[in-house]
């Protein structure tokens, strides 16, 4: 999902990439916890168990080094695609490996994957003029640290479940999709949000006139949308028990497919009353809109990953709290000088463009998430004794 973005939205050229390292970083960490297991699942000596960890870091050294120079010829795109194309086939391999050499193997080209680690680099050179690289280059180094604590928190507890052990340490990580697509809505989402929140007293007092008194109390329109977005979602709760409908995972996703198409709109219809001509209330309309919306994405994240996860959900929790917080924190630092070079309303507009983007995500989820449930024995393990309930 983070390499689709890549190449598919222009705002976020310069700082998708700057979020690949994290599954990389996540494996690279959390096989350590599956040591105990492996070891007694294949019978290897524990030498042969730290030679297969000491294979990631061999394998993310040799070969990038190697590597490397073929994204300056054959350009980025195609090394982003075919080192994430290798991580997820590593992980595969190393999940159904029967004998501790295949491990070692995976493990050497799990680390050569990460070969886009080293990409990210030159992709930021080919995005930022030198004097705007600190932040995103700030950034890459946030998510490649913090992505080696998220990886060891889920796999603790996956180590200390006898139903699961080592090789779910390897598939929680192909699991990932679900958890990045989420990271990535709601980062962009809790961004955006925090970029209003912070662009907010500038339009209002450049745009319309208003003195610091009146710029606090527009907040009151956050609260609005939040509260209307508390009984949307407590309206929906009780349709749904009343209609006696499932409880899934994507009984969650009403809400948020219903934000997702309204997101965007609310940011048009904020960039559009961002003009002296049109009324400031209108303005407040459209925040609590935007509100309401990114309420609706933010619950269906926590519920979402929470139902598919169960007792697991705080690992998936804290990946996307990770980048939602990341973005959360860089958004405002840029923002105005987007606002300077390009007008409030060009830069809502453009935010708005990228919302659409990411609006198939929970319809997606929606369409075939009971499917890929069905094929993971561990969702399977977490659902059904709730459903059996």
């Amino acid at each position: 999902m983070v390499i689709f973005l890549c190449n598919r939205i222009s705002f976020n050229d310069a700082f998708a990439p700057t979020l690949t390292p994290s599954p990389t970083a996540s494996s690279a960490s959390s096989f350590a916890l599956g040591l105990p297991s492996m070891t007694a699942d294949l019978g290897c000596s524990q030498f042969e168990a730290y030679l297969a960890l000491g294979m990631f870091p061999l394998g993310f050294g040799v070969v990038p080094f190697f590597a490397s120079p073929l994204s300056e010829s054959w350009g980025r795109r195609p090394v982003f695609l075919l080192s994430g194309l290798l991580l997820v086939l590593t992980h595969i391999m190393a999940g159904l490996a029967r004998n501790t050499a295949t491990v070692v193997v995976a493990r050497f080209l799990q680390g050569s994957s990460a070969i886009l680690v080293n990409v990210v680099g030159g992709a930021i050179a080919d995005m930022w003029l030198p004097i705007d690289r600190g932040l995103p280059m700030a950034v890459f180094s946030a998510t490649a640290m913090g992505a080696n604590g998220v990886g060891p928190i889920f796999s603790g507890w996956i180590e200390q479940s006898p139903l699961l052990g080592w090789r779910w340490i390897q598939w929680v990580h192909l699991m990932e999709p679900v958890v990045t697509s989420f990271s990535i809505w709601i980062s962009f989402v809790w961004g955006v949000y925090y970029g209003i929140l912070a662009s907010l007293p500038a339009i209002l007092r450049t745009v319309h006139g208003f003195s610091a008194s009146s710029v606090g109390l527009a907040y009151i329109a956050i609260i609005l949308g939040a509260a209307l977005g508390f009984c949307t979602n407590l309206c929906l709760e009780r349709y749904q028990s009343t209609r006696s409908i499932d409880p899934t995972p994507e009984s969650r996703l009403a809400y948020a497919c219903v934000s997702a198409v309204v997101f965007p709109l609310a940011m048009v219809f904020f960039a559009v009353c961002s003009i002296p001509s049109v009324h400031w209330a209108a303005l407040e309309v459209a925040l609590v809109l935007c509100v309401w919306s990114i309420f609706g994405v933010y619950g269906a994240v926590f519920a979402y990953l929470t139902d598919c996860y169960g007792p697991y959900a705080s690992s998936a929790l804290a990946t996307q709290s990770l980048l939602r917080n990341i973005a959360g924190a860089g958004f405002p630092l840029f923002i105005n000088k987007m606002f300077q070079a390009w007008s409030f309303r060009s830069c809502n507009l453009f935010f708005a463009g990228m919302a659409v983007l990411l609006i198939p995500i929970p319809f997606i989820l929606v369409r075939f998430g009971p499917n890929l449930r069905a094929k993971s024995p561990f969702s399977d393990e977490i659902m059904n004794p709730r459903m059996e309930r």
